[in-house]
């Protein structure tokens, strides 16, 4: 059954009107996978790390979706291989059906993950670290004495910089929610448009937004989690702001 999509221009904000396929392939390119082959690499590499969490799909069956121009290919396909596409691509299961039309079910790593979800492949290593937990939202930059907590997290490369970041209140809902942990990869070389990432805004202390852009005059375009709580959903981050990190794992409370 085909479903109404409605979409809404913003300046410098990509948006997507194509459905099935087509909607896939937009997508892939978007978040940086210039391929369908490295896509499909990207989906072996997480079935490897957990294959629990994770099935991988191959080149011939991600250009067989997007080619789909009915719906019916990527409908036949297996669930969890879609789940594992929709993670690549950055979006929720929600997110997946409204752009592409077929529903997948629950994304738990990005629908709401579990404590013991696993995090980015090209991070993992037998050993893990231990990081600081500081508090997210308003204030100042953190320091020594700012830290609420000291987590030792499982599978993390040792030779990375990581640090945590506690929600309070309800600005990052629903990727965060009061109490939840979010850890961070410490090097902003690594995130890219679409990704959630830890910013600091010059003037409300350390946040955690989607990137949507980085625009020519350095100008950090963000996308609020939460603009129900009185922000507008797309907006410039003041200047003197920076990302420090990607969000490469999530520790939900309870």
């Amino acid at each position: 059954m085909t479903r109404a999509l409605i979409a809404t221009r913003l300046p410098g904000i990509p948006y997507f009107m194509t459905r099935f396929g087509e909607a896939i392939r937009e997508r892939r390119e978007w978040v940086g996978f210039d391929t369908a082959t490295a896509c499909a690499q990207a989906s072996e590499r997480l079935e490897m790390g957990d294959p629990r969490s994770y099935k991988a799909f191959s080149q011939s069956s991600l250009s067989r979706w997007e080619l789909d121009k009915t719906g019916s290919a990527i409908e036949s396909a297996h669930g969890k291989s879609l789940r594992t596409l929709a993670f690549l691509l950055k979006w929720t299961s929600a997110e997946f059906e409204a752009h592409v039309g077929v529903p997948i079910g629950r994304v738990p790593q990005l629908d709401g993950a579990p404590r013991a979800a696993r995090v980015d492949t090209d991070l993992l290593l037998v050993d893990g670290v231990h990081i600081n937990v500081y508090g997210a939202g308003t204030g100042p930059a953190w320091g020594d004495t700012d830290i609420l907590d000291t987590l030792y997290i499982p599978g993390l490369k040792a030779n990375h910089d990581y640090i945590g970041l506690k929600a309070t209140g309800d600005s990052m809902s629903p990727y965060l929610t009061h109490g939840d942990v979010a850890i961070i990869h410490r090097d902003e070389g690594t995130v890219q448009p679409g990704d959630y990432c830890a910013v600091w805004l010059s003037d409300d202390g350390c946040v955690v937004k989607r990137l949507v852009q980085e625009l020519d005059d350095g100008t950090l375009l963000l996308e609020s989690l939460n603009p129900s709580n009185g922000e507008p959903r797309y907006f410039q981050a003041p200047p003197g702001s920076r990302v420090l990190g990607k969000v490469i794992h999530r520790l939900l409370n309870g």
